[in-house]
Parts: structure tokens; sequence; C-alpha cells
């Protein structure tokens, strides 16, 4: 029978790894399933007042399916540092922040 052996820093990044998985929060209705360099998830802000998504403020995103762009059951908390947006906006984010959003044409 054969066995592997791990030297002492490989063991740590493996541990370390194992431990920031099982710290994961995955009973929340949307999660970054990767720790560091959690993907950037599409959506759409939508208002049941029709206002606009205000800079500096959190929204209620819809998330949407990345490669078919299908909307899913799932909405994220999201905070908008940069520009107030649209009712029905596209909107790119990630771990909680706002990245970029779809803006009217001039």
């Amino acid at each position: 029978m054969s066995g592997y052996t791990f030297d002492k820093q490989s063991a740590q990044r493996i541990s370390k790894s194992v431990q920031a998985t099982e710290r994961l929060d995955i009973t929340a209705d949307y999660y970054a399933y990767r720790g560091r360099g959690a993907l950037m998830a599409l959506g759409k802000y939508a208002s049941d007042a029709d206002t606009d998504w205000a800079k500096g403020s959190t929204a209620t995103v819809e998330v949407y399916n990345m490669g078919t762009r299908e909307k899913t059951e799932q909405t994220a908390e999201v905070h908008n540092l940069f520009v107030d947006i649209k009712p029905g906006s596209w909107v790119l984010f990630q771990q909680g922040y706002l990245l970029a959003a779809e803006c009217e044409g001039e």
C-alpha cells in the first residue's frame, strides 16, 4: 500500500483552505461559495416603489444566471458606493459590493 506525505508548508496550506471552507455561511439565500477571490454575480436592481438605488446605500438585487441571463430564485444585499442606479438596470457585484452597473445612453 502506497501513501502520501506532505511537508509542513503544504499541510498548513491545506489546513487553511479547509478552515476557510468550513466558515462559509451556506444558510443564506445567496453566498459567495469561494473564500478569497469570490466570483462576480450578475443581477438586476428592482424597486417596488420605482425609485433609484441611491449612491451610498444597500439594496436587494435579483440574482441572474451568468451563462443564460435567466432570473434565479436568489437575491443578494449589495452596497452601492458609486452612483444612483435606475430600477431594472443590470449590475455586477462581488462579496456584497457593486462593481458595475448599466447606465443610460446619452
